[in-house]
């Protein structure tokens, strides 16, 4: 390895490249427009809705249903006046409207054999029905624990009368936009509905639309009925780091001040009274906050704990029903030292993983294979996910070098759907990963499926840094899901004698004929597995002298090492161009190092 100091004045010129590319997507499909945030799954016939948006479909004859695994939602079929049992999609309910250009429907549905709050959209054309069209996964939603009912008899309406079909109800936290919280399919002939929320949500508005998301009408006021004083919305926890959770929320239309508390396990007393930061709340909660603000940054936290908090609205005299949220801490971040060995044996280990996008699917470990994979199957999202080793310091090692194996299947990769080996300099080590800059590392790839290949070895000696992570970025589009396994992680230092300077080049070298000799400037110098034990020697050029303290100049200076380092390293060596010199430019000169099995460095 040879490594140089040049001595030099000059400029650094840097060139930015950006990059268009233009991507072709199919044009068909299905697209979750709205879902409720909360859903009632307690018994077979619990019912909610979600609304769709399909287009660009290739015939409008499409049947679909809603499923998880083996299991479904029963979904409303208009023209049989049914719940669809079955999970044949000729017998469940036809698409309506015109696919083959757009169109928006809600889906009326009971919990059915599914008493989960995760499923997924799919379709198949017709007549036959046999193969899968396209599929979209549903957003989250948060099982409803503690029920509470709104019924017709509650929302005073005044121009919605016909009863004849099944509509659907939609609760909402604000008198105008907000979040959809819930919804519910009406009764026939009656047009009866139980619109089930968690005990501590607020309504502010309720609409009734048709299925095919026809405003029928739309009532404001508050639900359940009987407050007075309303809480705040959009109350919200965000973690930051490893000791910081963001809070924020909306006061309510009233502009009343808040009390915001926390607990270790979500158990919260009732407030009465006035409170200041630091006092307790019977029964239960910290308060943190008081006032008329809409954010409070909780700090001084434990690493990767979760934090559960209440916030209430206070005119003075009442307390509002408080809204409750939860949000964990990052861990600590994770580094390590060379030679670094991750087989997954075990687990992911000290590697970390972070779901930038797509809320239902994420780095998984195989406890039988001993690897760790990642596939978007069916997300109906674009799936962001990463898998990021520990941080490294390498700026410690030299003859750096690392290597994985990979394997995969299925999917297809272009500009937007790919699979890269990223490292980045910048990286807290905590949180989303794409806050930080990366850059990709090309590596080997399998050329056919489900064939396991080794990366090959990976020269990382010009990378630099004390904090450096390396990661494994998937990134892949509905209709575009490729799974890719992992494993077999080595990352190495290499053993050859090395000796490293740092920085590489100097340069501003000047003084006035007959004032010589210039100011000095210094580089450190490391060294690795040096062989036996005695000096390095630095040569420097013709024009200029080195120096181990600042004081003392010649044309050579030694440095000694054993046990395969410079002893008391980084060593720093002073450098100034001679005295006597005459008018003109001396660049582009270098100083040399020999010994302990480095040559001419």
């Amino acid at each position: 390895m040879k490594k140089i100091v040049q001595l030099m004045g000059g400029i650094a010129l840097f060139a930015l490249y950006s990059s268009l590319s233009i991507n072709l997507l199919q044009a068909q499909s299905a697209v979750v427009t709205a879902r409720p945030a909360q859903i009632d799954i307690s018994a077979v016939t619990s019912e909610s809705a979600v609304l769709m948006t399909l287009s660009g479909y290739s015939q409008d004859d499409a049947r679909y249903r809603l499923y998880s695994g083996g299991n479904q939602y029963n979904c409303w079929d208009e023209a049989n006046d049914e719940f669809v049992t079955s999970n044949s999609y000729a017998n469940n309910p036809p698409v309506p409207g015109t696919p083959t250009t757009s169109t928006t429907f809600w889906i009326l549905f009971q919990r059915g054999s599914n008493a989960s709050t995760a499923a997924s959209y799919r379709d198949r054309l017709g007549p036959a029905y046999s193969g899968n069209y396209q599929t979209a996964a549903l957003p989250a939603a948060a099982e409803i624990a503690a029920p509470v009912i709104i019924q017709k008899s509650n929302v005073s309406f005044g121009t919605w009368t016909d009863f004849s079909v099944r509509y659907v109800v939609l609760g909402y936290d604000a008198p105008s936009g907000g979040t959809l919280i819930a919804a519910a399919p009406t009764a026939l002939t009656t047009g009866d509905f139980n619109l089930i929320i968690e005990t501590g949500t607020i309504l502010n508005r309720i609409e009734v639309r048709d299925v095919m998301n026809n405003l029928i009408e739309s009532v404001a006021g508050t639900w359940p009925s009987g407050i007075s004083v309303l809480p705040p919305t959009g109350f919200s926890a965000t973690a930051q780091s490893n000791t910081q959770i963001n809070l924020g929320w909306t006061l309510n239309a009233a502009n009343n001040g808040v009390l915001l508390a926390w607990s270790a396990d979500g158990i919260f007393g009732t407030p009465t009274g006035t409170y200041t930061p630091g006092g307790t709340i019977a029964g239960g909660g910290n308060v943190i906050y008081t006032g008329t603000g809409n954010s409070f940054n909780h700090t001084a936290l434990t690493p990767e704990t979760e934090y559960f908090y209440k916030i209430w609205s206070y005119d003075g005299s009442e307390y509002s029903p408080g809204i409750t949220t939860s949000e964990e801490t990052y861990p600590d971040p994770t580094t390590t030292t060379l030679p670094y060995v991750q087989d997954f044996s075990g687990g992911f280990g000290d590697c970390g993983t972070f779901s930038v996008s797509g809320d239902t699917k994420q780095w998984l470990h195989s406890a039988s294979g001993g690897y760790v994979y990642m596939n978007g199957y069916n997300s109906g999202e674009l799936e962001e996910d990463w898998l990021i080793l520990p941080g490294m310091n390498l700026d410690n090692y030299f003859n750096e070098s690392l290597s994985f194996d990979t394997w995969y299947r299925f999917g297809n990769d272009d500009a937007d759907n790919y699979f890269r080996f990223v490292y980045s300099t910048n990286y807290s080590g905590m949180g989303s990963p794409a806050d930080a800059t990366w850059t990709e590392i090309s590596f080997t790839r399998p050329a056919v499926e489900q064939e396991w290949v080794s990366s090959g070895v990976i020269d990382i000696a010009g990378i630099t840094g004390t904090n450096v992570y390396f990661a494994f970025k998937y990134h892949y589009n509905a209709g575009n899901y490729r799974s890719w396994q992992v494993d077999n992680i080595n990352v190495n230092a290499g053993n050859a004698p090395a000796l490293l300077a740092t920085p590489t080049t100097l340069n501003g070298f000047t003084y006035e004929i007959g004032n010589g000799p210039s100011a000095s400037q210094s580089y450190t110098l490391t060294g690795q597995n040096l062989q036996g034990s005695g000096n390095i020697t630095a040569t420097a050029p013709a024009d200029y002298e080195l120096s181990l303290n600042g004081t003392t100049w010649n044309t050579v200076v030694n440095l000694p090492y054993a046990g395969g380092q410079l002893t008391g390293q980084p060593v720093s060596v002073y450098v100034r161009l001679k005295a006597g010199l005459a008018i003109g430019t001396y660049n582009n000169q270098t100083i040399l190092h020999n010994g302990g099995g480095v040559t001419d460095m």
